[in-house]
């Protein structure tokens, strides 16, 4: 589990949260991957993310900085939902809260 001020240290671009370049290629409206879906372009980001590196954050840079695709491209689209979705949800959110003595009674 990375401390708070390692954490803090981490500096956002976006060569560190696309470092296959999967989804920008994606948005680009090129074929990274050779006709992968949406999800498994996503996974496959998702597995190729630093540790370091918080997703929800890394998804949240990357739609600031990405044009949007062009509007018949579903798979952009879709993917685009999927880094919505993903923005909800920090590591904050989704790490366990410490319990207590109190409540586990």
């Amino acid at each position: 589990m990375l401390t708070p001020e390692r954490r803090a240290a981490l500096v956002l671009n976006l060569e560190a949260c696309d470092p296959k370049r999967l989804i920008r290629d994606a948005l680009a409206g090129s074929d990274p991957a050779g006709g992968w879906s949406a999800r498994d372009l996503y996974l496959a980001w998702l597995l190729n993310l630093p540790v370091e590196i918080d997703a929800a954050h890394a998804a949240a840079l990357l739609l600031s900085r990405t044009r949007p695709p062009a509007t018949g491209d579903r798979t952009a689209r879709d993917l685009l939902d999927l880094l919505r979705t993903t923005t909800a949800y920090p590591r904050e959110r989704l790490e366990p809260a410490a319990v207590t003595r109190s409540q586990l009674h």
